[in-house]
């Protein structure tokens, strides 16, 4: 069983106008919102490119190679994604059907591309 920590958090609220406001009095505040966009923008673009590749164990392992790129921990053997990522998490993010990724996870590990040991992912390519 896994822990789950929260933290106390402040949330606020603007209207349309106010946060426009907020924007041009603030124009550090104006470039980061810009920033972030520009970056979910890329990892849409980058997100839909994944899905035209037509073999599954390529979108898998793009996604898999993402998750470990942005959450993971890099250890010895490589890159390891230390929470659970079960197959119908994997099969919304890839597109796929979740028995298509139970095949894709078993060939990946085949070709030792992945290794999953005690709830964990290593991608021993990206040491």
């Amino acid at each position: 069983m896994s822990a789950i920590f929260l933290e106390d958090t402040l949330g606020c609220g603007y209207s349309r106008s106010q946060f426009e406001q907020l924007g041009r009095q603030n124009p550090n505040i104006g470039l980061q919102l810009i920033r972030n966009q520009s970056e979910r923008i890329s990892w849409l673009i980058s997100r839909v490119g994944s899905l035209a590749v037509t073999n599954v164990e390529e979108r898998l392992y793009s996604v898999l190679y993402n998750v470990a790129q942005e959450h993971g921990s890099r250890v010895p053997r490589g890159m390891v994604i230390q929470f659970p990522l079960t197959p119908e998490d994997l099969s919304f993010l890839t597109g796929a059907h979740r028995v298509s990724i139970t095949r894709a996870m078993k060939a990946l590990r085949s070709a030792g591309k992945i290794i999953h040991e005690e709830n964990k992912l290593i991608l021993p390519a990206l040491s």
